[in-house]
């Protein structure tokens, strides 16, 4: 029995509709409805009644319900005294980030706060997007330093947000539109758009397909991508044109030029991102270390790139 399982169960018990629960636990519907039914399998009963228009728990989920409570939280409990017990780690606070975010925002949030709290304990994971959402969820990190695009809500989740990011076209330095300060999208209508993949997200990729479906604009499905640096290096190959945020800047492409979109609401937020549940002693120091650091920047220049 997977322990993910029981969680899923949980969830929908509590919100009972797959679309919503499926949203909270930050996977797909059709992964979310295989969990429950794969749970349903193992004890051989149906756990929930589900018809077009509702969905309740059966006599046997009823029943369930309490004895799944107390499984999840007794091998939370275990798992968080194992690793206690076995790294020593209980006041350390675990902190992911993504992969190739730039680096000097987030040290200069750090060095602020290990010269306020120099005996703190602090351990760093670079990760995917996908795995550091999941990781929040799991508990692996107490908070991370991640991309979010501009509405996006996690509804159990609270977040500073740093500094922010044009979407940008992006295009070989030959390109005649390369060097630009800004462009519409209606303008890349002739365009070979290269886009990732929906099953690997990224941060505003639906914003990006939003913004594309109002300009008229259909990024090609015979060049989609599995992430953002094979993006870029397809660009810089000069195979088309990509749209991505201007923190892929980090990456290190020097052939390839940054125009940001016109679009009204075209960005990506550098946040930091924490379970409102997560009571690590380090947590909040660390938070309004930070969100302090944000009020004292006077020139928004120094955390909203300007292009």
């Amino acid at each position: 029995m997977d322990i993910r399982y029981i969680e899923s169960f949980l969830v929908l018990s509590e919100l009972l509709n797959f679309s919503k629960a499926s949203r909270k636990v930050c996977i797909s519907q059709s992964a979310f409805s295989r969990q429950i039914a794969a749970l349903e399998n193992e004890f051989g009963c149906s756990l929930f009644i589900r018809d077009k228009r509702s969905v309740e728990l059966s006599d046997a989920g009823r029943e369930f319900l309490p004895r799944a409570g107390r499984i999840v939280t007794e091998y939370r409990e275990w798992q968080e005294s194992l690793r206690n017990g076995s790294t020593g780690d209980s006041d350390t606070l675990k902190i992911g980030f993504l992969i190739d975010l730039p680096a000097e925002i987030i040290s200069r949030g750090v060095r602020r706060f290990k010269t306020a709290r120099p005996d703190a304990a602090l351990s760093f994971y670079d990760r995917s997007l996908t795995e550091i959402i999941v990781g929040l969820i799991e508990d692996d990190f107490d908070c991370a330093f991640t991309l979010t695009a501009e509405n996006e809500v996690f509804p159990d989740f609270d977040s500073i947000r740093l500094c922010s990011y044009p979407l940008c076209a992006v295009f070989p330095l030959s390109h005649p539109l390369a060097g630009r300060r800004s462009i519409g999208l209606s303008e890349l209508k002739n365009e070979e758009l290269i886009s990732v993949e929906r099953r690997h997200y990224t941060p505003g990729s639906r914003q990006i397909e939003t913004l594309c479906a109002e300009a008229g604009v259909v990024p090609g499905k015979s060049n989609a991508v599995s992430s953002v640096p094979s993006l870029l290096s397809m660009v810089e190959f000069g195979m088309g044109v990509g749209l991505v945020s201007s923190a892929a800047e980090a990456m290190g492409h020097p052939n390839i030029s940054f125009v940001p979109l016109r679009e009204k609401g075209a960005l990506c937020h550098l946040v930091l991102l924490w379970k409102k549940c997560n009571g690590k002693a380090l947590l909040l120091p660390f938070s309004e270390s930070l969100r302090d650091l944000v009020r004292s920047c006077t020139d928004i220049r120094e955390w909203t790139p300007i292009h």
